[in-house]
Formats: structure tokens, C-alpha cells, sequence
């Protein structure tokens, strides 16, 4: 889905990792650990003055959003909000964040 939203919208796309891929080398990066999961970006990804919009396939705890929003907040970088393709509520329990869905 983030693929898709970039290519129609004409802006660039990042990809967080759930582990820090070895063509990195020693490059600097972000990372941010929610519930045991840590997500990795490069620095050089992301900038201060980026207007950032989180894209996620599935959304149930929220805890990626949470984590990517955290790497923003490292970065400088303006977090706009967030979207999925589905909000899977975990146990009947919403998250409590704002996410944009097109189906829950």
C-alpha cells in the first residue's frame, strides 16, 4: 500500500525495517522499539523538513504506527497521520490513534 500511495501521490516512499539490512553497512539510522519490536529507517531517509504520512497494510495494536511515529519525532520530521487497508481491532479494542481505514 505505501508503494501505491507514493507512486499516485508523486512523492517519495521510505520503508522501515524490522532489522537492519546488511547492504546498510555502518550508515546511521533510526530505530524505535514498541511492545519488543524494533523498526529501523536510515537517517539519510528521512529529513527535518519531510512532511511525513504512515502507510500500513494492517493495522491491530497500532504499535508500528506508534514506532514510526516515534522515528519522526528523532528525525525532526512532521507527522501528518496514518492510513491502512484494513484497522483489525485486536480483541474488539480500538486503537487509539488517528488512522484513516478503508475497512475495520
Amino acid at each position: 500500500p505505501a508503494l501505491a500511495t507514493s507512486r499516485h501521490l508523486g512523492i517519495p516512499v521510505v520503508f522501515a525495517y524490522a532489522s537492519v539490512p546488511s547492504a546498510w553497512g555502518r550508515r546511521e539510522t533510526f530505530s524505535a522499539t514498541i511492545q519488543g519490536r524494533t523498526h529501523w529507517v536510515l537517517k539519510e531517509a528521512i529529513l527535518a523538513e519531510d512532511h511525513v504520512v504512515i502507510i500500513d497494510d494492517i493495522v491491530r495494536t497500532g504499535s508500528t504506527v506508534e514506532a514510526l511515529k516515534s522515528i519522526c519525532q528523532q528525525a525532526g520530521a512532521k507527522y501528518l497521520g496514518a492510513g491502512a487497508i484494513i484497522h483489525n481491532r485486536l480483541n474488539g479494542q480500538p486503537w487509539d490513534g488517528d488512522l484513516e481505514s478503508l475497512a475495520q
